[in-house]
């Protein structure tokens, strides 16, 4: 069975303007709910035990769900996804409009921002 994911998340470093594509295990896609589900997976796996939320080294996620740029009613929806300053734990909002249909047109699941665990 296939999912409507596409198994890509882009690390952006603003710094030096590079993008990367990383690879996300589809087997993941069946585990996970929504880009909800996708941002808290990317947040566990990449954001390092400990970091204070509202250090450089919080990380910030956006993410998409498998309905999104469908065209089902109320599939307009993009995740953004971080490390939450007033509970330390999960933090995430979603927002409606274009960007969740213009970041499924990419061919990309998620876009996360350079820091992490994996440099």
């Amino acid at each position: 069975m296939d999912v409507p994911f596409f198994g890509k998340v882009a690390r952006v470093d603003l710094t030096t303007k590079k993008v990367s594509v990383e690879p996300i295990d589809r087997s993941i896609f069946f585990k996970i709910i929504g880009g909800k589900g996708l941002g808290a997976y990317l947040l566990l796996k990449y954001l390092a035990p400990g970091i204070n939320p509202l250090s450089a080294e919080n990380i910030i996620i956006l993410a998409n769900g498998p309905l999104t740029g469908s065209g089902f009613p109320g599939s307009s929806r993009v995740a953004l996804i971080t490390k939450s300053p007033l509970t330390g734990t999960f933090l995430d909002t979603n927002a409606g409009g274009y960007l969740g249909r213009e970041l499924k047109a990419t061919g990309l699941d998620a876009i996360r921002d350079k820091r992490s665990l994996a440099g």
